[in-house]
């Protein structure tokens, strides 16, 4: 007689609640559309993120995260929570190269300033210093001492740190020249963000009460 194999999710795990799935879902949504959208004017003309260049990957995987999260809620959405784990890892192990790529973006880039006497970037820093700390974040939701449901949840709402560096950039430099993309794109991260947070704001919950 076979063994029985241990369901994806244990029965302590709460399910993936539908409020903040489908406001996460909304949101990935939103952000690939905002991939096409004009974010800013350049000379009288709008520039749209694919239009910034291949360099490091350019704008493509902060906009591939919006594709990520949907097919993680969305497979949890169709398949049920037995693939929350399969969901969370794959989500995670998104985030983990995507912080990765801009940490070392961060130092390659200020490598080259060091070595060409050039004046550092505040940019570089922020780059790497918001990917070290999404990626330490990450670490510390490892399987084990974090449930699949709020793996998940955290993935999502790191995602939001990792695209605060550009941001940034976008108020600090060219706040005049924004355009409707990029306020869909803001709209899109703060819906992400907003329901990972509930999302493992819900799943701490169920763990200290039991509800």
């Amino acid at each position: 007689m076979g063994a029985v194999e241990a369901p994806e999710t244990p029965d302590t795990e709460a399910p993936l609640p539908r409020g903040p799935r489908l406001l996460g879902m909304s949101g990935g949504t939103l952000l690939i559309a905002a991939f096409v959208m004009p974010v800013v004017r350049a000379c009288d003309d709008p520039v749209y993120p694919y239009e910034f260049g291949l360099k490091w990957g350019g704008f493509v995987p902060e906009y591939l995260f919006g594709l990520a999260v949907l097919i993680a809620l969305a497979v949890v959405a169709l398949r049920g929570d037995a693939m929350l784990g399969r969901a969370g890892r794959a989500l995670r192990l998104y985030v983990v190269l995507w912080g990765i790529r801009n940490l070392s973006n961060s130092v390659w880039q200020t490598g080259e300033d060091i070595l060409s006497n050039s004046a550092q970037e505040w940019e570089n820093w922020a780059l790497g210093a918001f990917a070290a700390l999404a990626l330490s974040l990450v670490y510390l939701s490892r399987q084990g001492r974090f449930s699949s449901t709020r793996i998940l949840g955290r993935s999502m709402w790191v995602g939001g740190i990792l695209w605060a560096p550009l941001l940034m950039i976008a108020f600090d430099e060219v706040a005049d020249e924004l355009m409707y993309g990029f306020w869909v794109t803001l709209l899109a991260l703060a819906m992400i963000v907003v329901g990972g947070a509930w999302i493992e704001r819900e799943e701490a919950q169920h763990a200290l009460t039991g509800e």
